[in-house]
Protein backbone atom coordinates (compact mmCIF):
# COMPACT_ATOMS: atom_id res chain seq x y z
CA UNK A 1 0.00 0.00 0.00
CA UNK A 2 1.00 3.48 -0.68
CA UNK A 3 0.52 4.44 2.90
CA UNK A 4 3.24 2.28 4.17
CA UNK A 5 5.92 3.56 1.42
CA UNK A 6 4.81 7.16 3.41
CA UNK A 7 5.66 5.40 6.59
CA UNK A 8 9.26 4.13 5.45
CA UNK A 9 10.10 8.29 4.93
CA UNK A 10 8.97 8.99 8.74
CA UNK A 11 12.20 8.68 10.44
CA UNK A 12 14.58 10.10 7.42
CA UNK A 13 16.09 13.33 7.30
CA UNK A 14 14.23 15.55 4.60
CA UNK A 15 16.53 18.09 2.90
CA UNK A 16 13.67 18.11 0.60
CA UNK A 17 10.10 19.46 0.14
CA UNK A 18 8.08 20.32 1.69
CA UNK A 19 8.82 23.33 4.34
CA UNK A 20 7.30 22.05 7.19
CA UNK A 21 10.00 19.16 7.00
CA UNK A 22 7.44 16.59 8.95
CA UNK A 23 8.56 18.78 11.91
CA UNK A 24 5.72 18.02 14.47
CA UNK A 25 7.45 19.59 17.29
CA UNK A 26 8.00 23.04 15.53
CA UNK A 27 4.49 23.22 14.27
CA UNK A 28 2.13 20.96 16.44
CA UNK A 29 -0.98 21.88 14.12
CA UNK A 30 0.71 18.96 11.58
CA UNK A 31 -0.72 16.57 13.69
CA UNK A 32 -4.11 17.30 12.62
CA UNK A 33 -3.21 17.51 8.95
CA UNK A 34 -1.87 14.27 8.51
CA UNK A 35 1.77 16.60 8.35
CA UNK A 36 3.76 13.09 9.34
CA UNK A 37 3.20 11.56 6.18
CA UNK A 38 3.01 14.69 3.87
CA UNK A 39 6.02 14.02 1.35
CA UNK A 40 6.88 14.54 -2.18
CA UNK A 41 8.20 12.88 -5.34
CA UNK A 42 11.30 11.43 -3.52
CA UNK A 43 12.92 7.95 -4.58
CA UNK A 44 10.65 5.14 -4.55
CA UNK A 45 7.44 7.15 -4.07
CA UNK A 46 6.69 7.41 -8.10
CA UNK A 47 5.07 9.95 -10.00
CA UNK A 48 1.48 10.57 -11.00
CA UNK A 49 2.24 12.96 -14.14
CA UNK A 50 4.41 9.13 -14.58
CA UNK A 51 3.11 6.29 -13.10
CA UNK A 52 5.36 3.38 -13.03
CA UNK A 53 5.28 1.62 -9.74
CA UNK A 54 2.70 1.67 -6.88
CA UNK A 55 0.72 5.11 -8.05
CA UNK A 56 0.49 2.70 -11.79
CA UNK A 57 -0.51 0.16 -9.43
CA UNK A 58 -3.11 1.74 -7.94
CA UNK A 59 -4.69 2.71 -11.05
CA UNK A 60 -4.72 -0.76 -12.59
CA UNK A 61 -6.23 -1.81 -9.52
CA UNK A 62 -9.07 0.64 -10.27
CA UNK A 63 -8.98 -0.41 -13.48
CA UNK A 64 -9.86 -4.24 -12.42
CA UNK A 65 -12.27 -2.64 -9.97
CA UNK A 66 -14.98 -0.50 -12.01
CA UNK A 67 -13.66 -1.65 -15.40
CA UNK A 68 -12.29 0.93 -17.43
CA UNK A 69 -9.03 2.26 -17.97
CA UNK A 70 -8.58 4.85 -15.21
CA UNK A 71 -6.58 7.80 -13.90
CA UNK A 72 -6.12 8.89 -10.72
CA UNK A 73 -7.61 12.83 -9.92
CA UNK A 74 -6.57 15.17 -7.02
CA UNK A 75 -8.41 17.72 -7.84
CA UNK A 76 -12.13 16.45 -7.46
CA UNK A 77 -14.08 15.70 -10.27
CA UNK A 78 -14.02 19.21 -11.31
CA UNK A 79 -10.42 18.98 -12.63
CA UNK A 80 -11.29 15.52 -14.00
CA UNK A 81 -14.50 16.93 -15.94
CA UNK A 82 -12.00 19.84 -17.20
CA UNK A 83 -9.77 17.29 -18.09
CA UNK A 84 -12.23 15.51 -20.25
CA UNK A 85 -13.78 18.47 -22.20
CA UNK A 86 -10.63 20.08 -23.24
CA UNK A 87 -9.86 17.08 -24.53
CA UNK A 88 -12.87 16.35 -26.84
CA UNK A 89 -13.82 19.91 -27.42
CA UNK A 90 -12.56 22.76 -29.24
CA UNK A 91 -13.81 26.48 -30.00
CA UNK A 92 -16.60 26.29 -31.83
CA UNK A 93 -17.70 22.89 -31.49
CA UNK A 94 -21.17 22.34 -30.44
CA UNK A 95 -22.33 20.30 -26.85
CA UNK A 96 -25.17 19.10 -25.65
CA UNK A 97 -25.58 19.33 -21.69
CA UNK A 98 -28.66 18.43 -19.46
CA UNK A 99 -29.72 21.64 -17.49
CA UNK A 100 -28.58 20.31 -14.08
CA UNK A 101 -24.81 19.65 -14.84
CA UNK A 102 -22.39 20.77 -12.10
CA UNK A 103 -21.14 24.47 -12.31
CA UNK A 104 -17.71 22.62 -13.42
CA UNK A 105 -19.06 21.71 -16.66
CA UNK A 106 -20.74 25.20 -17.42
CA UNK A 107 -16.97 26.68 -16.89
CA UNK A 108 -14.84 23.99 -18.42
CA UNK A 109 -17.55 24.44 -22.08
CA UNK A 110 -16.65 28.69 -21.18
CA UNK A 111 -13.36 28.01 -21.16
CA UNK A 112 -12.66 25.99 -24.16
CA UNK A 113 -15.40 28.67 -25.99
CA UNK A 114 -17.81 25.78 -27.07
CA UNK A 115 -21.34 26.46 -28.50
CA UNK A 116 -23.89 24.85 -25.54
CA UNK A 117 -27.55 23.72 -25.76
CA UNK A 118 -29.02 23.34 -23.06
CA UNK A 119 -31.62 20.50 -22.31
CA UNK A 120 -34.25 21.05 -20.08
CA UNK A 121 -35.04 18.02 -18.22
CA UNK A 122 -38.30 17.50 -16.49
CA UNK A 123 -39.61 17.92 -13.30
CA UNK A 124 -41.31 15.66 -11.13
CA UNK A 125 -44.77 17.39 -10.03
CA UNK A 126 -44.91 14.98 -7.40
CA UNK A 127 -42.00 15.98 -5.65
CA UNK A 128 -40.99 18.96 -7.23
CA UNK A 129 -37.28 17.15 -8.18
CA UNK A 130 -35.54 17.42 -11.30
CA UNK A 131 -36.59 13.86 -13.28
CA UNK A 132 -34.50 11.48 -15.23
CA UNK A 133 -32.97 12.95 -18.74
CA UNK A 134 -35.15 10.85 -21.28
CA UNK A 135 -32.77 9.25 -24.29
CA UNK A 136 -36.14 10.61 -26.64
CA UNK A 137 -34.86 14.88 -25.77
CA UNK A 138 -31.71 13.41 -26.69
CA UNK A 139 -32.38 11.90 -29.99
CA UNK A 140 -34.75 14.99 -30.63
CA UNK A 141 -31.72 17.49 -30.29
CA UNK A 142 -29.63 15.79 -32.12
CA UNK A 143 -32.08 15.33 -34.54
CA UNK A 144 -31.96 19.37 -34.99
CA UNK A 145 -28.78 19.61 -34.44
CA UNK A 146 -26.60 16.74 -35.90
CA UNK A 147 -23.62 19.48 -35.49
CA UNK A 148 -23.58 18.21 -31.65
CA UNK A 149 -20.18 16.35 -30.81
CA UNK A 150 -20.33 15.77 -27.10
CA UNK A 151 -23.13 15.26 -24.88
CA UNK A 152 -22.72 15.52 -20.84
CA UNK A 153 -25.48 13.97 -18.23
CA UNK A 154 -25.14 13.84 -14.04
CA UNK A 155 -26.44 10.71 -13.01
CA UNK A 156 -27.11 9.90 -9.92
CA UNK A 157 -27.95 13.79 -9.24
CA UNK A 158 -27.68 15.24 -5.84
CA UNK A 159 -31.30 13.66 -4.71
CA UNK A 160 -30.14 10.11 -5.93
CA UNK A 161 -31.95 10.79 -9.39
CA UNK A 162 -30.66 8.21 -11.89
CA UNK A 163 -30.89 8.50 -15.74
CA UNK A 164 -31.09 5.36 -18.43
CA UNK A 165 -27.21 6.01 -19.42
CA UNK A 166 -27.36 2.67 -22.43
CA UNK A 167 -30.48 4.04 -23.79
CA UNK A 168 -28.71 7.73 -24.06
CA UNK A 169 -25.59 6.32 -24.68
CA UNK A 170 -27.24 4.36 -27.49
CA UNK A 171 -28.35 7.25 -29.04
CA UNK A 172 -25.78 9.28 -28.55
CA UNK A 173 -23.31 6.44 -30.82
CA UNK A 174 -25.89 6.55 -33.25
CA UNK A 175 -25.30 9.85 -34.02
CA UNK A 176 -21.72 9.37 -33.94
CA UNK A 177 -21.23 11.78 -30.55
CA UNK A 178 -19.66 10.80 -27.59
CA UNK A 179 -21.22 10.45 -23.90
CA UNK A 180 -19.71 12.06 -20.78
CA UNK A 181 -21.40 11.19 -17.43
CA UNK A 182 -20.65 12.90 -14.13
CA UNK A 183 -21.63 10.14 -11.95
CA UNK A 184 -19.96 11.87 -9.19
CA UNK A 185 -22.09 11.12 -6.47
CA UNK A 186 -22.11 7.26 -7.91
CA UNK A 187 -18.62 6.19 -7.25
CA UNK A 188 -20.42 2.98 -5.16
CA UNK A 189 -21.98 1.78 -8.12
CA UNK A 190 -21.81 -1.28 -9.70
CA UNK A 191 -19.50 -2.72 -8.00
CA UNK A 192 -19.53 -5.24 -4.63
CA UNK A 193 -22.24 -5.82 -3.79
CA UNK A 194 -24.44 -2.54 -5.36
CA UNK A 195 -25.81 -3.85 -8.36
CA UNK A 196 -27.58 -1.14 -9.57
CA UNK A 197 -25.35 -0.71 -13.08
CA UNK A 198 -22.83 2.27 -13.24
CA UNK A 199 -22.27 4.37 -16.31
CA UNK A 200 -19.31 2.94 -17.41
CA UNK A 201 -21.10 -0.98 -17.88
CA UNK A 202 -24.06 1.43 -19.50
CA UNK A 203 -21.65 2.36 -22.33
CA UNK A 204 -20.96 5.80 -21.40
CA UNK A 205 -17.10 6.83 -23.45
CA UNK A 206 -15.77 8.79 -20.33
CA UNK A 207 -16.92 8.63 -16.46
CA UNK A 208 -15.86 10.79 -13.74
CA UNK A 209 -15.94 9.50 -9.92
CA UNK A 210 -15.83 11.63 -6.60
CA UNK A 211 -14.35 9.14 -4.20
CA UNK A 212 -14.79 11.05 -1.64
CA UNK A 213 -18.38 11.78 -1.98
CA UNK A 214 -19.29 7.91 -0.78
CA UNK A 215 -16.42 6.06 -0.61
CA UNK A 216 -13.58 5.84 2.31
CA UNK A 217 -11.38 8.77 0.45
CA UNK A 218 -10.04 11.71 1.54
CA UNK A 219 -12.08 15.14 0.15
CA UNK A 220 -10.68 15.89 -3.04
CA UNK A 221 -10.53 12.70 -4.41
CA UNK A 222 -11.68 11.30 -7.78
CA UNK A 223 -11.35 8.76 -10.85
CA UNK A 224 -11.58 9.43 -14.41
CA UNK A 225 -12.21 6.38 -15.96
CA UNK A 226 -12.31 6.17 -20.04
CA UNK A 227 -14.00 3.00 -21.49
CA UNK A 228 -14.01 4.54 -25.44
CA UNK A 229 -9.77 3.68 -25.52
CA UNK A 230 -9.41 5.73 -29.14
CA UNK A 231 -9.94 8.85 -26.59
CA UNK A 232 -7.33 7.82 -23.34
CA UNK A 233 -4.21 9.57 -24.89
CA UNK A 234 -5.83 13.27 -25.34
CA UNK A 235 -7.78 12.46 -21.87
CA UNK A 236 -4.54 11.70 -20.41
CA UNK A 237 -2.45 14.64 -21.69
CA UNK A 238 -4.97 16.93 -20.59
CA UNK A 239 -4.99 15.58 -17.00
CA UNK A 240 -1.31 15.58 -17.05
CA UNK A 241 -1.77 19.47 -18.17
CA UNK A 242 -4.21 20.47 -15.66
CA UNK A 243 -3.28 18.30 -12.51
CA UNK A 244 -0.70 20.26 -9.87
CA UNK A 245 3.28 18.74 -10.58
CA UNK A 246 2.75 18.44 -6.96
CA UNK A 247 -0.14 16.56 -5.77
CA UNK A 248 -0.86 15.67 -2.10
CA UNK A 249 0.18 11.77 -1.36
CA UNK A 250 -2.03 12.21 1.50
CA UNK A 251 -4.25 12.14 -1.13
CA UNK A 252 -2.70 9.58 -3.49
CA UNK A 253 -2.48 6.95 -0.16
CA UNK A 254 -6.39 7.53 0.45
CA UNK A 255 -7.11 6.31 -3.01
CA UNK A 256 -5.06 3.68 -2.87
CA UNK A 257 -6.17 2.27 0.19
CA UNK A 258 -9.95 2.76 -0.73
CA UNK A 259 -9.28 0.85 -3.78
CA UNK A 260 -7.66 -1.63 -2.52
CA UNK A 261 -10.14 -2.01 0.87
CA UNK A 262 -12.77 -2.25 -2.03
CA UNK A 263 -11.09 -5.27 -3.36
CA UNK A 264 -10.56 -7.23 -0.07
CA UNK A 265 -13.58 -6.25 1.94
CA UNK A 266 -15.86 -4.10 -0.27
CA UNK A 267 -18.92 -7.17 -0.79
CA UNK A 268 -18.71 -7.35 3.01
CA UNK A 269 -19.35 -3.49 3.91
CA UNK A 270 -21.37 -3.03 1.09
CA UNK A 271 -23.69 -5.66 2.17
CA UNK A 272 -23.75 -4.32 5.55
CA UNK A 273 -24.52 -0.50 4.61
CA UNK A 274 -27.69 -1.84 2.16
CA UNK A 275 -28.57 -3.94 5.09
CA UNK A 276 -28.42 -0.75 7.53
CA UNK A 277 -29.98 1.99 5.55
CA UNK A 278 -32.68 -0.84 4.53
CA UNK A 279 -33.40 -1.15 8.34
CA UNK A 280 -33.75 2.94 8.63
CA UNK A 281 -35.95 2.92 5.59
CA UNK A 282 -38.52 0.36 7.05
CA UNK A 283 -38.42 2.58 10.02
CA UNK A 284 -38.87 5.43 8.96
CA UNK A 285 -41.59 4.75 6.73
CA UNK A 286 -44.11 4.25 9.65
CA UNK A 287 -43.56 8.77 10.41
CA UNK A 288 -46.69 10.02 10.59
CA UNK A 289 -45.87 13.87 8.85
CA UNK A 290 -42.40 13.25 7.37
CA UNK A 291 -42.22 11.02 4.09
CA UNK A 292 -38.97 9.06 3.87
CA UNK A 293 -37.85 8.72 1.18
CA UNK A 294 -39.43 12.05 -0.42
CA UNK A 295 -38.37 10.93 -3.75
CA UNK A 296 -41.09 7.65 -4.86
CA UNK A 297 -40.27 5.53 -7.93
CA UNK A 298 -42.37 6.73 -10.60
CA UNK A 299 -42.40 7.01 -14.70
CA UNK A 300 -39.96 10.00 -14.12
CA UNK A 301 -37.43 8.29 -12.57
CA UNK A 302 -35.55 5.29 -14.44
CA UNK A 303 -33.97 4.69 -11.33
CA UNK A 304 -32.93 5.69 -7.74
CA UNK A 305 -30.23 5.53 -5.40
CA UNK A 306 -31.48 5.43 -2.12
CA UNK A 307 -27.83 5.96 -0.60
CA UNK A 308 -29.50 9.78 -0.95
CA UNK A 309 -31.50 9.87 1.86
CA UNK A 310 -33.83 12.53 1.29
CA UNK A 311 -37.04 13.98 3.72
CA UNK A 312 -39.65 16.40 3.04
CA UNK A 313 -43.23 16.28 4.24
CA UNK A 314 -45.84 14.16 3.00
CA UNK A 315 -48.46 17.55 1.97
CA UNK A 316 -45.27 18.84 -0.17
CA UNK A 317 -44.79 21.98 2.66
CA UNK A 318 -41.69 24.30 1.99
CA UNK A 319 -39.93 23.04 5.18
CA UNK A 320 -36.57 22.06 4.08
CA UNK A 321 -35.20 25.06 5.98
CA UNK A 322 -36.97 24.12 9.54
CA UNK A 323 -35.89 20.58 9.01
CA UNK A 324 -32.23 21.62 8.62
CA UNK A 325 -32.70 23.58 11.89
CA UNK A 326 -34.18 21.12 13.64
CA UNK A 327 -31.61 17.83 12.64
CA UNK A 328 -28.81 20.24 13.87
CA UNK A 329 -30.64 21.02 16.77
CA UNK A 330 -29.89 17.11 17.14
CA UNK A 331 -26.63 17.25 16.43
CA UNK A 332 -27.47 15.97 12.63
CA UNK A 333 -25.47 18.28 10.03
CA UNK A 334 -27.10 17.56 7.14
CA UNK A 335 -25.88 17.58 3.20
CA UNK A 336 -28.04 19.97 1.76
CA UNK A 337 -30.94 22.17 2.62
CA UNK A 338 -33.67 22.65 -0.23
CA UNK A 339 -36.84 24.69 -0.31
CA UNK A 340 -39.15 21.29 0.43
CA UNK A 341 -36.91 18.76 1.43
CA UNK A 342 -33.39 17.71 3.22
CA UNK A 343 -30.65 15.57 2.16
CA UNK A 344 -28.63 13.63 4.15
CA UNK A 345 -26.41 11.36 2.36
CA UNK A 346 -25.30 7.93 3.61
CA UNK A 347 -22.53 6.12 2.68
CA UNK A 348 -20.23 3.05 3.07
CA UNK A 349 -18.78 4.82 6.32
CA UNK A 350 -22.32 4.95 8.49
CA UNK A 351 -22.68 2.93 11.34
CA UNK A 352 -25.88 1.53 12.75
CA UNK A 353 -26.21 4.09 15.42
CA UNK A 354 -25.92 6.88 13.16
CA UNK A 355 -28.96 5.95 11.11
CA UNK A 356 -30.59 5.35 14.72
CA UNK A 357 -29.52 8.42 16.22
CA UNK A 358 -31.23 9.83 12.65
CA UNK A 359 -34.15 8.03 13.07
CA UNK A 360 -34.76 9.39 16.97
CA UNK A 361 -34.61 12.66 15.42
CA UNK A 362 -36.84 12.15 12.93
CA UNK A 363 -39.31 11.13 15.32
CA UNK A 364 -39.49 13.94 16.93
CA UNK A 365 -39.27 16.24 14.27
CA UNK A 366 -42.25 14.46 12.72
CA UNK A 367 -44.43 15.22 16.18
CA UNK A 368 -44.02 19.10 15.88
CA UNK A 369 -43.96 19.77 11.86
CA UNK A 370 -45.41 22.73 11.33
CA UNK A 371 -48.66 21.98 9.26
CA UNK A 372 -48.80 25.15 6.55
CA UNK A 373 -50.09 25.59 3.24
CA UNK A 374 -47.02 26.06 1.35
CA UNK A 375 -47.31 24.09 -1.74
CA UNK A 376 -45.33 23.08 -4.24
CA UNK A 377 -46.88 25.43 -7.06
CA UNK A 378 -45.33 28.25 -5.09
CA UNK A 379 -41.56 28.15 -5.93
CA UNK A 380 -39.58 27.24 -9.06
CA UNK A 381 -37.86 23.90 -8.35
CA UNK A 382 -35.93 24.08 -11.55
CA UNK A 383 -33.71 26.90 -12.00
CA UNK A 384 -34.54 28.26 -15.83
CA UNK A 385 -33.79 27.63 -19.23
CA UNK A 386 -30.80 29.04 -20.87
CA UNK A 387 -31.25 27.79 -24.47
CA UNK A 388 -28.54 28.01 -26.82
CA UNK A 389 -25.23 29.76 -25.57
CA UNK A 390 -22.69 31.36 -28.01
CA UNK A 391 -19.48 32.86 -26.67
CA UNK A 392 -19.31 36.44 -27.68
CA UNK A 393 -17.71 37.81 -24.38
CA UNK A 394 -14.77 39.39 -26.33
CA UNK A 395 -15.48 43.23 -27.16
CA UNK A 396 -17.50 43.65 -23.82
CA UNK A 397 -17.45 45.13 -20.21
CA UNK A 398 -18.92 44.12 -17.56
CA UNK A 399 -20.60 46.40 -14.59
CA UNK A 400 -22.62 45.92 -11.43
CA UNK A 401 -26.44 46.34 -11.56
CA UNK A 402 -29.10 45.58 -9.38
CA UNK A 403 -30.93 42.40 -10.00
CA UNK A 404 -34.14 43.74 -10.94
CA UNK A 405 -32.50 46.14 -13.75
CA UNK A 406 -30.77 43.24 -14.97
CA UNK A 407 -33.75 41.31 -16.95
CA UNK A 408 -33.10 41.02 -20.66
CA UNK A 409 -29.20 41.52 -20.74
CA UNK A 410 -26.55 39.34 -20.67
CA UNK A 411 -24.97 38.04 -17.37
CA UNK A 412 -21.35 38.75 -16.76
CA UNK A 413 -20.74 35.92 -14.09
CA UNK A 414 -22.23 32.50 -12.58
CA UNK A 415 -24.71 32.43 -10.25
CA UNK A 416 -25.37 28.87 -8.38
CA UNK A 417 -27.32 27.82 -5.54
CA UNK A 418 -24.93 25.45 -3.48
CA UNK A 419 -24.93 22.78 -3.28
CA UNK A 420 -25.98 21.57 -5.40
CA UNK A 421 -24.19 23.73 -7.44
CA UNK A 422 -26.39 23.71 -10.79
CA UNK A 423 -26.22 27.35 -12.28
CA UNK A 424 -28.75 29.49 -12.62
CA UNK A 425 -27.06 32.18 -15.02
CA UNK A 426 -23.40 31.66 -16.21
CA UNK A 427 -21.67 34.16 -18.58
CA UNK A 428 -23.74 34.69 -22.18
CA UNK A 429 -27.27 33.84 -20.72
CA UNK A 430 -29.46 36.37 -21.15
CA UNK A 431 -30.94 37.65 -17.38
CA UNK A 432 -34.72 36.69 -17.60
CA UNK A 433 -37.60 37.47 -15.45
CA UNK A 434 -37.61 34.06 -14.15
CA UNK A 435 -34.22 33.52 -13.28
CA UNK A 436 -34.59 36.52 -11.15
CA UNK A 437 -37.31 35.18 -9.26
CA UNK A 438 -35.55 31.83 -8.85
CA UNK A 439 -32.47 33.66 -7.05
CA UNK A 440 -34.71 36.47 -4.98
CA UNK A 441 -36.73 33.07 -3.56
CA UNK A 442 -33.92 31.16 -3.06
CA UNK A 443 -32.39 33.57 -0.97
CA UNK A 444 -35.48 34.24 0.84
CA UNK A 445 -35.67 30.55 1.36
CA UNK A 446 -32.53 31.04 3.38
CA UNK A 447 -30.45 28.56 0.76
CA UNK A 448 -27.16 29.78 -0.31
CA UNK A 449 -27.07 31.52 -3.51
CA UNK A 450 -23.04 32.04 -4.67
CA UNK A 451 -22.28 35.00 -7.30
CA UNK A 452 -18.83 33.97 -8.84
CA UNK A 453 -17.48 37.62 -8.78
CA UNK A 454 -18.68 37.48 -5.39
CA UNK A 455 -21.27 40.77 -6.33
CA UNK A 456 -22.95 42.38 -3.53
CA UNK A 457 -26.39 40.97 -2.46
CA UNK A 458 -28.69 42.80 -4.38
CA UNK A 459 -26.85 42.97 -7.38
CA UNK A 460 -25.00 40.96 -10.65
CA UNK A 461 -22.72 41.45 -12.65
CA UNK A 462 -23.82 41.91 -16.58
CA UNK A 463 -22.26 42.42 -20.31
CA UNK A 464 -22.60 45.75 -22.01
CA UNK A 465 -20.56 46.82 -25.17
CA UNK A 466 -17.62 48.76 -24.78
Amino acid sequence: MLIDYLRQFVTELPMHMPGHKRNLRFFPFLKDVGGALDITEIKGMDNLHAPTGIIKETMDLATNLWGAKTLIGVNGSTGCLHAVILALIKAGDTVLVARNAHVSVYNALRLVKARVIVLDVAVDPDSGIIASVQSEQICNVLLKYPEVKLVIITSPTYEGVISDIQAIADTVHNFGAKLLVDEAHGSHLGICSNRQKNAIQSGADVVVHSLHKTLPSLTQTALLHVNDLSLFDDVAEKMDMLQTTSPSYLFLASIDACVRLLLTEGERLFAFWQQELGCFYHSASNLLNLKVPYVNSSSNFYALDLSKIVIGGRRKEKIGSFLTQKLRHHGIEPEMMAVFYTLCLSSIGDERKGYDQLFYALQLIDKELPVKNNLLKNLFQKPPSMGIIEPFEEGMNKISVLLEAAQGKPAAETVYVYPPGVPVLIPGVWVSREAIDYIKQAQEQGLQVIFSNGTPQGKIRIFEKK
